[in-house]
């Protein structure tokens, strides 16, 4: 799925859908197609991950914000095009007149294209690499996915979605601590509502796992018919 991918098609949304409209129709869809319930358990995982992907980022108001720039400044790049090309046709005509008059004017111009142009290849390989990250995460393949985000932080150390994306890897490998850790990361640089309820099922496992006490030899079965059929002798 690419970051031009639109998800409110994907729950069948609105883009003016209200946060109640778009939880209400996360849950409808995930029950439907939920992977135990499907009869193609293939489709059924590839469908649930891209619903869980929609709600990811239109669930979240910081994250659905970010996502509705990206919708709206799409169009402006296309009709940019032709109204660029008009203008190079009035240069020739003045600049017999301004060369003698202002040759100092074309030195400070050169540097100023170097500094956009570089920044917009780092957010063009960001956006790139994120987009893999999702594909690797909706595939099932967490490990790419963990590897994407790692070369996202290499350019951007503070790429909150990144942060996220290498948490929710690091659980699916199987590594909840260090997720918590990525969790953590993310929402001091973007308080976000779905991440911090992703940190808190987290804490919450933990702290369910360290309270279950160890069964001790005075509560285990004792003999008898019971224990015969526990395994006891």
């Amino acid at each position: 799925m690419s970051l031009q991918r639109n998800y409110y098609e994907v729950l069948g949304l609105p883009p003016g859908a209200t946060p109640d409209q778009i939880k209400k129709k996360y849950r409808e869809l995930a029950r439907k197609f939920h992977p135990d319930v499907v009869q193609d358990k293939a489709l059924g995982q590839r469908v649930f991950s891209q619903i869980n992907q929609a709600y990811r980022i239109l669930g979240d108001p910081d994250r659905r914000a970010q996502y509705n720039t990206t919708l709206t400044a799409t169009p402006p790049v296309n009709t940019a095009g032709p109204a660029t090309a008009s203008p190079p046709q009035s240069r020739p005509t003045a600049t017999p007149q301004a060369r003698p008059a202002t040759p100092s004017q074309s030195r400070p111009t050169q540097p100023e294209p170097t500094t956009p142009t570089g920044t917009a290849q780092k957010a063009q390989a960001v956006s790139g690499l994120l987009a893999n990250a999702d594909n690797a995460i909706m595939a099932g393949k967490p490990i790419e996915a963990r590897a994407f985000c790692v070369k996202v932080l290499e350019i951007d150390p503070r790429n909150a979605r990144a942060l996220e994306m290498l948490g929710d890897a690091l659980v699916a490998i199987g590594r909840p601590e260090d997720a918590a850790v990525q969790y953590r990361n993310a929402l001091q640089i973007m308080p976000s509502s779905l991440i911090q309820s992703k940190l808190n099922r987290l804490d919450q496992a933990a702290t369910s796992t360290r309270t279950i006490p160890p069964q001790s030899e005075a509560e285990k079965p004792s003999g008898g018919l019971l224990g015969r059929l526990l395994g006891r002798k």
